[in-house]
């Protein structure tokens, strides 16, 4: 079996490029949607942005290429069995940022509440949720606990539209919120003020974001909902009760601040936005596809080129064609070559013409040959395999067989939707 990967990047790439949207049962769904929606209008194409499960985030190894970690509003408090694998990503020197939160920070060593919210930890629960923890960060570098508030906001709470300022004076209207404003953060090293809600006078607000070093890692915390947006449900269809009393002109100015808002807390993660170049780029014709295989076989490329090339196996195929595509074969050492030409004519001003995509280029990894991850941008093929025989082990597969599942894997960045060597 062969298996195509087009423009979709694995959770076990060795590069950072995953942001990661955690789903589990806690998260609320409208939170979620929203988050997704949002990161995506601001990151794509330079990360990609997509939810993880309570049990991929338990089991699996997404740290390596996790840039961050965004957690979405929950219904009563961030209580989780994730808890422990989210402590340790962060401490560890990863990045989250947590939408919708509360927190509280406490010295570790005189007990005191510094923080940013209410409310007090409660460590017990039922048998069953005896793996269920708060969600709790250790920051050694200050000698502090921040405790991500395990009091209950209710899903049914009334909502209200806040105004928010920015540590640069920008101003934001009509922000959806459910949170609870209180406490301030005066002299505590390693934290910034990304934005206070705005209050009527000239007095400064209480905290809505606050960034802060956790170890090795950074945490970002919202109160509001900074993730759902202004111009959509519900916000707009409340519109009349916000601080939003405009036109859609107004409303779609606040939509754009909100995002700027958000894209200055991503900054402060340490994640590299896209340039408004960038933004909604697409290719636009075809990009070589890499044809490997798991380095145990190195046998299995040579199979499958062998089938395309029936009836004469063996006859080291260059050029297979048939009623809709022509594929041109190469060896890996042209594959940098093909991807740069590639790449110059999907840049250029010109709209690509389909009749203009043939030949597609195939490169052929034989001999053990993986492509390098620099080559190979959106999966890590080499770490790949390697997890894929670690879980062949672990799972006592038999692989003395010619052809396992997941052990020959067609690459291809951009590709398009006919795709007859598959097929063959």
């Amino acid at each position: 079996m062969v298996a195509a990967i087009a423009g979709a990047k694995s959770l076990f790439s060795n590069a950072r490029m995953n942001v990661l949207i955690y789903s589990g049962p806690e998260i609320i769904q409208t939170s979620l949607n929203h988050s997704l929606k949002s990161l995506r209008a601001i990151l794509l194409p330079h990360y990609t942005i997509q939810s993880v499960t309570q049990h991929i985030l338990t089991t699996q190894p997404w740290q390596k290429s996790c840039a961050l970690l965004v957690l979405p509003q929950t219904r009563g408090g961030f209580v989780s069995v994730a808890s422990k694998h989210i402590k340790n990503f962060v401490e560890a020197g990863g990045n989250c940022l947590l939408l919708g939160s509360r927190a509280m920070i406490t010295s570790r060593s005189i007990g005191r509440n510094l923080g940013l919210g209410s409310g007090s930890l409660s460590w017990g629960g039922t048998e069953e949720e005896a793996t269920a923890l708060p969600l709790q960060f250790f920051d050694k570098s200050n000698n502090r606990y921040i405790s991500i508030d395990s009091d209950t906001i209710s899903e049914e709470a009334l909502p209200r539209y806040v105004s928010l300022r920015s540590s640069d004076g920008i101003l934001v209207k009509g922000v959806y919120d459910v949170g609870i404003p209180t406490g301030q953060l005066n002299g505590i090293q390693g934290t910034s003020v990304t934005a206070r809600y705005a209050s009527d006078n000239d007095e400064e607000g209480a905290v809505a974001c606050l960034s802060l070093d956790v170890s090795d890692g950074r945490l970002t915390l919202w109160i509001p909902n900074i993730e759902y947006p202004l111009n959509g449900p519900p916000v707009v269809s409340a519109i009349d009760q916000s601080a939003i009393k405009s036109s859609a002109q107004g409303i779609e100015e606040s939509e754009s601040l909100r995002l700027k808002l958000l894209r200055t807390s991503l900054v402060q993660l340490g994640l590299q936005l896209p340039s408004e170049d960038e933004k909604g780029k697409s290719f636009s014709c075809p990009l070589p596809q890499f044809l490997t295989s798991t380095p145990r076989k190195s046998a299995l490329v040579s199979q499958v080129m062998d089938a395309i090339a029936a009836p004469q196996p063996g006859s080291q195929l260059s050029v297979f064609k048939d009623a809709n595509d022509e594929f041109y074969f190469h060896p890996l050492q042209e594959s940098l070559k093909l991807l740069e030409l590639a790449r110059a004519k999907s840049d250029s001003d010109e709209r690509s013409d389909p009749s203009t995509w043939q030949p597609k280029h195939v490169v052929v990894c034989l001999d053990r040959s993986v492509p390098p991850p620099e080559l190979t941008p959106l999966f890590d093929l080499r770490l790949y395999y390697q997890t894929l025989s670690t879980v062949y082990e672990k799972e006592l597969v038999d692989t003395t067989g010619p052809w396992g599942m997941g052990e020959v894997l067609l690459y291809g960045e951009a590709v398009t939707s006919t795709q007859t060597m598959l097929d063959k």
